[in-house]
């Protein structure tokens, strides 16, 4: 096998915890004496009726919980939250709803992920001295420490960042 020495540039693989969450805004109307806020939301995998949710309203804050999660496609949903005041509110809300938390995801940065010739999501791993393109497959969550990996990664694996530069079978 003919391979060149390459220079590159690893990044270690990790899991984190996470609490998954996800935001909603809108006017704020009541309904049987409750005031609600209702929107469309990306589809969050976890989170059920009845989870925990904080509302900002006017730059005030409320509890509040989520009453109905109805499913309208594979990504989207109309959630709609109740808001905990005994008070007639109005305005415009800003809500975060969070949901249980998520043991042991394995997180990367996106900027990381490329498409190899047969359009899957793929990363270039560093092994044994070695590079290798490896395929993944890519989840919905997302946050600062990048997209979720639902497979083909294992915490403290070493990907290449600088894959542009390098091919499988080159040693590093």
């Amino acid at each position: 096998m003919n391979s060149k020495t390459v220079s590159v540039t690893l990044h270690t693989v990790k899991s984190y915890d996470l609490q998954e969450k996800f935001s909603l805004s809108g006017e704020v109307y009541r309904k049987n004496n409750v005031n609600y806020i209702r929107n469309t939301v990306r589809r969050p995998l976890n989170i059920k009726e009845g989870a925990y949710a904080g509302v900002i309203i006017d730059g005030e804050y409320y509890d509040g919980y989520l009453r109905e999660l109805e499913k309208l496609t594979q990504t989207t949903a109309v959630a709609c939250v109740s808001v905990v005041s005994d008070e007639e509110l109005t305005g415009q809300a800003e809500v975060e709803v969070y949901g249980g938390i998520a043991k042991n995801v394995i997180m990367i940065p996106e900027n990381l992920i490329f498409k190899d010739e047969n359009n899957c999501d793929s990363v270039m791993i560093a092994r044994d001295g070695y590079c290798a393109k490896r395929n993944i497959s890519v989840g919905e969550m997302k946050n600062s420490k990048g997209i979720q990996i639902v497979s083909g990664l294992l915490p403290d694996e070493k990907i290449v960042i600088n894959y542009n530069d390098v091919k499988s079978g080159d040693r590093y």
